[in-house]
């Protein structure tokens, strides 16, 4: 069990790894609309 929760702590750090980055390429290509969804699906994830 005790594997099972790390497991699932490593793959959503990733994940907001990942979404970091993303976030950061939109904001630099300026397409605020997207980013902003984006961001409220995160929001809906976590």
């Amino acid at each position: 069990a005790e594997q099972s929760r790390q497991e699932n702590v490593i793959t959503a750090e990733g994940v907001a790894c990942t979404a970091d980055l993303i976030d950061k390429a939109l904001d630099e290509a300026g397409d605020d609309k997207f980013s902003n969804v984006f961001h409220y699906l995160l929001l809906l994830l976590f």
